[in-house]
């Protein structure tokens, strides 16, 4: 919110609250669905009706492995990602520095 401000000299804060939301929930949905498909890739399958395992048991060890796999990757890959987010991210040290003078100044000539 007050990135918002420093760049457009406008608070935008009420926005920038709904686009949060919205992220929250699209984040929330994607995931959702990425843990269905997931499990549906290693070959779970559950019966509609009672919720049991309905796949054969001599799979068991083979989709196991595969979930051991998945869950290794899923934190590497995120955290390489996150990697690349923070090394482009365009708030600096001296850039929350000039945000705060600025926030300062304009909250002053608010009062």
């Amino acid at each position: 919110m007050d990135y918002t401000i420093y760049k457009t000299g406008k608070d935008r804060s009420a926005l920038t609250g709904v686009l949060n939301k919205f992220l929250e929930k699209a984040q929330t949905a994607l995931s959702s669905a990425l843990v269905g498909a997931i499990l549906i890739a290693i070959g779970y399958q559950v019966d509609s009706v009672t919720g049991d395992y309905a796949g054969d048991l001599a799979n068991m060890p083979t989709m196991l492995n595969w979930f051991i796999v998945i869950m290794g990757l899923t934190p590497c890959i995120l955290g390489i990602v996150s990697c690349f987010v923070y090394k482009f991210y365009p708030i600096t040290n001296e850039v929350r520095a000039n945000i705060r003078k600025y926030l300062e100044e304009h909250n002053a000539e608010q009062k």
